[in-house]
Protein backbone atom coordinates (compact mmCIF):
# COMPACT_ATOMS: atom_id res chain seq x y z
CA UNK A 1 0.00 0.00 0.00
CA UNK A 2 1.17 3.50 -0.74
CA UNK A 3 0.86 6.80 1.04
CA UNK A 4 -2.47 8.53 1.65
CA UNK A 5 -3.24 11.59 -0.45
CA UNK A 6 -0.80 10.80 -3.27
CA UNK A 7 -1.94 10.22 -6.84
CA UNK A 8 -0.14 7.10 -8.00
CA UNK A 9 -0.52 4.25 -10.49
CA UNK A 10 -3.38 2.53 -8.67
CA UNK A 11 -5.42 -0.11 -10.43
CA UNK A 12 -8.14 -2.58 -9.64
CA UNK A 13 -9.07 -5.91 -11.23
CA UNK A 14 -11.73 -4.21 -13.38
CA UNK A 15 -9.88 -1.17 -14.78
CA UNK A 16 -6.47 -0.94 -16.42
CA UNK A 17 -3.74 1.62 -15.80
CA UNK A 18 -4.52 3.70 -18.92
CA UNK A 19 -7.81 5.02 -17.54
CA UNK A 20 -6.45 6.09 -14.17
CA UNK A 21 -6.10 9.65 -12.95
CA UNK A 22 -2.37 9.02 -12.55
CA UNK A 23 -2.04 7.99 -16.21
CA UNK A 24 -3.96 11.01 -17.41
CA UNK A 25 -1.85 13.42 -15.35
CA UNK A 26 1.59 11.78 -15.57
CA UNK A 27 1.62 10.22 -19.03
CA UNK A 28 -0.96 12.14 -21.04
CA UNK A 29 -0.13 15.45 -19.29
CA UNK A 30 -3.85 16.22 -19.00
CA UNK A 31 -4.97 19.34 -17.20
CA UNK A 32 -7.47 19.08 -14.35
CA UNK A 33 -10.16 20.62 -16.57
CA UNK A 34 -9.67 17.75 -19.04
CA UNK A 35 -10.43 15.00 -16.50
CA UNK A 36 -13.81 13.28 -16.61
CA UNK A 37 -16.31 13.81 -13.77
CA UNK A 38 -15.48 10.31 -12.50
CA UNK A 39 -11.76 11.12 -12.52
CA UNK A 40 -12.46 14.34 -10.59
CA UNK A 41 -14.35 12.27 -8.01
CA UNK A 42 -11.43 9.87 -7.77
CA UNK A 43 -8.94 12.72 -7.39
CA UNK A 44 -11.05 14.29 -4.60
CA UNK A 45 -11.23 10.92 -2.83
CA UNK A 46 -7.44 10.43 -3.09
CA UNK A 47 -6.62 13.95 -1.88
CA UNK A 48 -8.97 13.57 1.08
CA UNK A 49 -7.60 10.25 2.31
CA UNK A 50 -7.78 8.63 4.77
CA UNK A 51 -11.06 10.31 5.80
CA UNK A 52 -12.62 9.63 2.40
CA UNK A 53 -12.04 5.87 2.69
CA UNK A 54 -12.68 5.39 6.40
CA UNK A 55 -16.11 4.01 7.35
CA UNK A 56 -18.34 6.69 8.87
CA UNK A 57 -17.98 6.90 12.63
CA UNK A 58 -14.76 4.87 12.74
CA UNK A 59 -11.75 6.63 14.23
CA UNK A 60 -8.14 5.55 14.51
CA UNK A 61 -7.04 4.75 18.05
Amino acid sequence: MGVYGVVGPRTCPVHGIVGTVWWQLAVEHARLKDLSPEQHDTLWRILNEPASITPQGETKK
